[in-house]
């Protein structure tokens, strides 16, 4: 018997009295761990389920776990946290005390200027904006866009966004104190580091493998707010269409580049990408040349001075292990977390195109002898037995029964705590290996459409290159769809109905339609000078196959009850002009193309295929599946989650199965076989019985279905087709719904539960008990 552990003891081999205790302890300590979490979630689903979704990935997220335990470079000795901080803070000295070459004689001319614009007092040709207090509206929307999830150093947010209307004055006046004085707070202009792992083990014991994240205060982030209202537009249009994308954007440049090689390989010509990194970019930017070029791109008097102001003010220290350092001030870098960091980063950049441009007039198209040319096979070549690899990878894991094993209950079972953290490692390296493993706490198909799906589709506009695309994405999502309903391998389900049954409103390949659509649209949206719009206009002039023509050939045939219009018909011109000149305007434009034009005709392309599917008559000659559900459309899965758990669970899988097959849900509990007849009844021994004399005349089921009749109003048995009908019918109540479902689920459990193991269907089909 295990020795009990003190509550203030720590777990450690040296508190036990033998080695077999401490394992013992540490699983009955990990077993509480799952079982809080698991209550947690619970608890997060019945209250608040966008918070649950959060605190899930949270959960199984590896990079927020991770500790800091730096060795010393020199013994190797484990470092105290002093000196740990004196490390951290070293190495950011470093970044900005760097030895990079630089001309001295252009720092000097940039320090001068800065001062001859401070000492003018920034002018601006035209009075404007510059001159004003900021309003309640600014206020406001301000306070709207900040989360109240989000850390922040000093104070938080929730505080920022309560509805006091005295807080919200003095926080108004506070601010705009500051503009007229042009003057920040040194409370508002302190700023936090706190390190987090870029790369290594979980154990970081090395500076190199850990990045510095910087935190603002609360009233820093309202004073950018207000700022960057106001000036976001002039730095944006300042750097050029060139800096469009990152984290709003990412696909659109990788585009750019795709669409540059296709037509390049039209003309016969070669392409070489020079893709660089600048070291330390943001860690070493110049705070004079970010001060000039956002003079240059018409901040003026009072915002000019205000920023400049902001960034002499910034000071930083650092935060490890619950302990501060003490402040210092970096001379360069820009001001990470501060919400103009990126915009007055863009700034530089410019400059740096203008050096390039300058060097190279007429581009970096070098001629390169045909001797050094170095020519590889093409990325076809490559990517084919790559594919087929991985494809073969993928059909393996799908046919095991490892992936059924992805549960918290198995990682209990694992002795090896290395095999424990392989198996943690592993999960989500195959789409319903997540299903699965969600499936102990919460319904999946919501799962799935949440978190596998986007993954899946994040590059799905790159799919318009691959043949068949359309198809192989809706036989994956029927692959979904039937390890969901617990019959994997079965292959009686016809993809339309099993995607309708999950509740699922859109298959995967109208969501690659909508995706490509809508990816042609923002092509069309984006400002000018953008390099994807550029090689947009570049395809409409030639007749090369790229990826704008694919994508068009890909939308006109695939057999829409209407063509999806193009943007340029669904808006007029200043709508497109405000989309090209502003990214706001331009995500609420696309968001309304989506919407208004591109979901609607996708949505009616799958709902013909699903009522040419449902409308012919399932084995047994009840009906149709287009009797019990005539459209298709999303069910309410949360109620399953209140209700009794896995039994509901699976009372729900036989309910699903017999409404798309016919067919006794045997796999539902532990048989192979999907039989369509079986040769008798095991409780009444009536012969060749289908699965609705379990439903609407075996006896054995008569006291459980007068209890639904009862509560439910549902038709008596003697109308057999009405009373089968209501039961599988997806347009009643919720609790009507919820009680037929568990109707259908124990009649078929007392019907098979006298089913021997060998299999007594007339197609000769075996079963046998599951795990």
């Amino acid at each position: 018997m295990a020795t009990p552990v003190p509550a203030t003891a720590s777990l450690h081999p040296d508190n036990f009295a033998s080695f077999e205790d401490f394992k013992q302890a540490a699983r009955e300590a990990a077993n509480q761990q799952q079982r809080q979490a698991a209550e947690t979630y619970a608890e997060l689903r019945a209250s608040q389920p966008a918070q649950a979704e959060k605190w899930l990935s949270s959960f199984f997220s590896t990079k927020a776990h991770f500790q800091v335990e730096l060795l010393d470079a020199d013994s190797c000795q484990p470092m105290n946290i002093s000196q740990m901080l004196d490390v951290l803070i070293d190495d950011l000295f470093a970044r900005a005390d760097n030895d990079f070459e630089q001309d001295e004689q252009e720092v000097k001319l940039q320090t001068l200027e800065v001062s001859q614009i401070r000492r003018s007092g920034a002018p601006a040709e035209i009075p404007g904006s510059s001159d004003q207090l900021y309003t309640d509206q600014e206020l406001e929307l301000v306070l709207k866009r900040l989360q109240s999830t989000k850390k922040c150093f000093r104070g938080c947010f929730a505080a920022l966004k309560a509805k006091v209307i005295a807080a919200r004055a003095f926080m108004l006046a506070l601010v705009n104190l500051g503009r007229h004085m042009a003057l920040t707070s040194t409370l508002w202009s302190l700023r936090c580091y706190s390190p987090i792992r870029k790369s290594g083990p979980s154990l970081v014991r090395k500076v190199e493998a850990l990045r510095p994240i910087s935190l603002c205060t609360d009233m820093a982030h309202v004073q950018d707010g207000l700022w960057m209202a106001r000036n976001a537009s002039n730095l944006s249009d300042y750097a050029g269409g060139e800096q469009c994308g990152g984290a709003s954007d990412p696909q659109s440049p990788v585009l750019s580049l795709v669409i540059q090689a296709q037509l390049r390989l039209h003309q016969g010509l070669e392409t070489f990408w020079a893709l660089l990194d600048l070291r330390w970019a943001f860690d070493v930017a110049s705070v004079a040349g970010m001060k000039i070029n956002c003079w240059h791109a018409g901040v003026k008097r009072q915002d000019w001075l205000l920023i400049d102001d902001v960034l002499d003010m910034d000071t930083q220290c650092l935060q490890l292990h619950g302990c501060l350092s003490q402040l210092f001030k970096l001379r360069c870098g820009t001001a990470q977390g501060r919400k103009f960091s990126i915009h007055m980063f863009n700034g530089l950049l410019k400059w740096l195109r203008e050096a390039v441009q300058s060097t190279l007039p007429t581009g970096l198209a070098a001629c390169v002898p045909a001797w050094a040319l170095y020519k590889r096979p093409g990325v076809a070549s490559e990517m084919l037995p790559l594919c087929a690899t991985f494809q073969a990878a993928l059909s393996t894991l799908a046919q095991s029964t490892d992936a059924y094993n992805f549960t918290v209950g198995f990682l209990v079972t694992m002795q090896s705590d290395a095999e424990r953290r392989l198996l943690l490692n592993s999960i989500g390296t195959h789409p319903i290996c997540v299903a699965q493993f969600v499936d102990d706490a919460t319904f999946p198909c919501d799962s799935v459409m949440s978190r596998v799906q986007p993954l899946v589709m994040f590059a799905a506009v790159f799919f318009a290159f691959a043949p068949g695309a359309l198809t192989k994405l809706d036989a994956l999502q029927w692959q979904w769809g039937k390890a969901i309903l617990g019959c994997r391998f079965s292959k009686e389900f016809k993809r339309a109905l099993v995607v309708a049954q999950c509740g699922w409103t859109l298959r995967l390949s109208s969501a690659l339609m909508e995706e490509v659509a809508v990816m042609l649209a923002r092509l069309a949206a984006l400002p000018l000078s953008h390099p994807a719009a550029v090689m947009l206009a570049a395809t409409e002039q030639t007749l090369a196959s790229t990826w704008v023509s694919q994508a068009r050939a890909m939308l006109d045939h695939s057999s829409l009850s209407c063509a999806i219009p193009a943007l340029r018909v669904c808006f007029t011109a200043v709508e497109l002009s405000e989309a090209q000149a502003g990214p706001a305007a331009r995500k609420k434009l696309l968001r309304r193309y989506r919407r208004e034009f591109v979901r609607p005709v996708l949505l009616e392309r799958d709902r013909s295929e699903y009522i040419a599917a449902a409308c012919k008559a399932i084995p047994g000659g009840i009906g149709a599946p287009l009797d019990w559900q005539p459209e298709p459309g999303s069910l309410p899965f949360s109620q399953l989650e209140g209700a009794a758990g896995a039994t509901a669970w699976m009372w729900f899988r036989c309910w699903a199965i017999i409404r798309i097959t016919g067919r006794w849900p045997c796999p539902v509990f532990g048989f192979n076989a999907l039989p369509q007849v079986l040769s008798y009844c095991p409780a009444c021994n009536a012969e060749d019985v289908t699965v609705f004399h379990a439903l609407s005349s075996c006896p054995a089921t008569l006291p459980i279905f007068t209890v639904l009749h009862q509560c439910c109003a549902i038709p008596d048995r003697s109308q057999q087709q009405q009373c089968i009908l209501a039961v599988l019918s997806s347009n009643t109540p919720d609790d009507v719904r919820l009680s037929a479902q568990c109707y259908v689920g124990e009649a078929c459990r007392l019907v098979l539960a006298g089913m021997c193991v060998a299999g007594r269907s007339n197609e000769g089909a075996e079963a046998e008990e599951s795990e």
